[in-house]
């Protein structure tokens, strides 16, 4: 489990209004757009892509995240135009149909 996530230096937080929370099992983060929701939400998808952020994770090993936001959607649901209401699942299906 995560014990404490580091968010500085990206998007809506700078070196002086990062923040830094300790969360629990079940989290439910909220607030107005551009208040940092989606940044938190893709550090903990993929830390590696944040270098002034860091997710401590205690004395465990880390384990795979999935994060149901926007850029999830994006990479995994293909919404065909001609087709309302037809979409495709996954990220190589959207790849193949993007070629």
């Amino acid at each position: 489990m995560i014990n404490k996530i580091i968010v500085k230096d990206t998007a809506s937080f700078d070196s002086t209004n990062g923040i830094t929370f300790t969360p629990t099992q079940v989290n439910f983060i909220y607030g107005s757009n551009g208040s940092g929701k989606t940044t938190i939400s893709n550090v903990i998808a993929d830390c590696s892509l944040f270098p002034n952020c860091n997710i401590d994770w205690g004395l465990a090993t880390p384990i795979a995240t999935l994060v149901y936001n926007r850029t999830f959607v994006e990479d995994n649901f293909e919404q065909l135009s001609e087709l309302r209401g037809i979409f495709t699942l996954g990220k190589e299906s959207k790849e193949e149909i993007d070629k």
